[in-house]
């Protein structure tokens, strides 16, 4: 019993960290930690017959012999190739066949800027070769902060010129609630890690464990009322 009632104490405060971070994800609108409100609508991909270059030359502009997959995608509202060869990924412009990557510190802002609808203001790109706790993509990678909202972040990739991740103090919020809740301390991106697995199997043994305490403490009072009523 000692050691139920001590184990009860472990058990509750890992169980109070989880309905807490649960209950804090439930009250986050998910749309907003993403930063979809702040998104600005996608520029279809308009291209008139006749003036996308081919395929070919676009590869040449790259320095690609072969390609593994090649796609045309809007970049600056303009349609570009994004080719990738082994390990190598260029983005060429689909009008004049020239390479846009890797992208500098000007081109990774004006992405931003493009992707972008809000109040704040695209700062400076700075160049990331260790990604922070709250980025768990690829890098190196451009990071452009928006001044004035919520401390958003974007964040590009150099040799596609698309983005790859959107941050903000909203999403680093939910993530300390996501962590909390899974028990992956790390990167937050494990929730099948072995001490999230010990800590629901010990949680799910403990329950039981309580149940049946439970249900033998019952038996017992149960038990002392019959006899006690059956004395004359």
């Amino acid at each position: 019993m000692r050691v139920h009632k001590w184990s009860a104490l472990v058990v509750g405060l890992q169980v109070l960290l989880w309905i807490g971070g649960g209950f804090g994800m439930a009250l986050m609108p998910i749309g907003e930690v993403r930063g979809e409100h702040r998104m600005a609508p996608a520029a279809p991909l308009a291209a008139e017959p006749g003036t996308v270059t081919d395929l070919a030359a676009a590869a040449r502009a790259a320095g690609f012999r072969t390609l593994d997959s090649a796609r045309l995608v809007s970049h600056l509202s303009s349609p570009a190739w994004l080719l990738q060869s082994g390990d190598r990924t260029a983005l060429v412009d689909a009008g004049t066949t020239r390479l846009l990557t890797p992208l500098d510190a000007a081109g990774a802002q004006a992405v931003a800027r493009g992707d972008y609808a809000g109040p704040g203001t695209a700062g400076t790109a700075e160049w990331l070769e260790e990604a922070p706790w709250y980025y768990a993509g690829p890098v190196p990678v451009w990071r452009v902060a928006i001044d004035g909202d919520d401390g958003r972040m974007i964040f590009i990739a150099p040799d596609t010129g698309q983005i790859v991740s959107r941050r903000s103090d909203s999403w680093r919020l939910f993530d300390v609630f996501w962590r909390l809740h899974i028990m992956d301390y790390r990167d937050g991106s494990n929730i099948n890690n072995p001490l999230l697995i010990s800590a629901a199997g010990f949680a799910l043994l403990f329950t039981l464990s309580g149940l049946t305490l439970l249900v033998l403490r019952l038996r017992r009072v149960l038990h002392a009322a019959r006899h006690s009523g059956a004395r004359p």
